[in-house]
């Protein structure tokens, strides 16, 4: 469908929480404007006002440097803090966060990274990779590998567990966290990814308009097909390598998602452009043999659950519930 086609005249249902958020974001951009439309300078600041709240006090953080091939990435490391005076490692989720690969910090990704220290009672690791375009593809995927190396290198000296490891990555973030899957196996590094969790993932960066969630939701709310757009001409300017399989993993054969792809979660959002690509996607693991759970968010935005005032939906709050169970399944052997 081309992304001139008229949309359809019904508008879709939200819940009261997420009809908040869609307000509140709208509210902090100039009038009649979209994301697209301001500089990504002042883009990251209305991302950031969105996110104010008040800190988690449940939870501490550790902040340090690691070294990569692509530059000095800042690291943070959450805890709940009853944990502080423990010597007692515990479990790791290494978490990616979306934002278009050009939008988002730690400050902005702390309520969900918070939510899932507190549910799990496990570490998260966030790396804050640059964004784009100041580096561009394959920098980011690189950097976050190169910290995620770092960690299970030096686990014992930050109080986590390394020998099984959960990546947690919303939106860009989960098209990160593919590419670490893609390239750990590839390299064949000493990582042993056993689940990913995949939050309303990018998964095809050569799609525009081509599912109907992606022609219904072409001008929103809140992403577009001019965002996609604008985001990807960002991260990876050259269309060509859009094309591989760490960029793009919706474009692997049945035996590459076989070989490369853990046994995987994905969420994604009743009200979404990313929808229909983030379903497609599970359906493609599991008829390549890959463990895969989705469940779809009724009456949600994109990234519901990362969001301070959308996350108060009860159905995120039942989203980010089922994450900590599997994430609790997987790690410590709960049913």
């Amino acid at each position: 469908m081309a992304s001139d086609d008229p949309l359809p005249e019904t508008s879709p249902y939200l819940d009261p929480q997420n009809i908040a958020f869609g307000q509140q974001f709208a509210a902090l951009l100039p009038a009649g404007k979209q994301l697209t439309d301001i500089p990504i300078a002042q883009a990251r600041e209305v991302f950031g006002k969105a996110q104010a709240r008040t800190p988690d006090p449940r939870v501490s953080v550790t902040d340090f440097l690691v070294p990569t091939s692509f530059g000095e990435v800042k690291t943070s490391l959450y805890k709940p803090r009853e944990h502080d005076s423990s010597d007692q490692d515990l479990p790791l989720i290494f978490y990616l966060h979306g934002g278009g690969w050009f939008l988002g910090d730690a400050f902005d990704y702390e309520p969900i990274v918070d939510d899932l220290v507190v549910r799990t009672g496990f570490a998260v690791v966030f790396p804050e990779y640059t964004l784009a375009p100041e580096r561009q593809f394959p920098a980011q995927q690189e950097q976050c590998l190169q910290v995620l190396e770092y960690i299970v290198q030096n686990g014992s000296s930050r109080g986590v567990k390394t020998d099984r490891l959960v990546i947690v990555g919303d939106s860009a973030g989960a098209q990160l966290a593919t590419a670490l899957a893609v390239l750990t196996r590839e390299r064949e590094l000493k990582l042993k990814i056993v689940h990913q969790v995949l939050l309303h993932p990018v998964v095809n960066l050569l799609s525009f308009g081509d599912t109907f969630s992606e022609f219904e939701f072409q001008n929103g709310p809140l992403i577009s097909n001019a965002f996609i757009q604008e985001a990807a001409t960002a991260f990876i300017p050259t269309v060509s390598d859009r094309s591989t399989i760490t960029a793009s993993p919706a474009l692997m054969t049945a035996s590459q998602l076989a070989e490369f792809m853990p046994p995987t979660t994905i969420v994604t959002a009743g009200a979404d452009w990313l929808r229909d690509e983030g379903e497609k996607f599970a359906q493609q693991l599991q008829t390549a043999g890959v463990e895969c759970g989705v469940v779809r968010g009724i009456a949600c935005l994109h990234d519901a659950e990362v969001f301070v005032v959308s996350r108060k939906s009860p159905t995120a709050k039942l989203v980010m519930i089922m994450v900590a169970g599997k994430l609790r399944e997987v790690l410590l052997g709960e049913q």
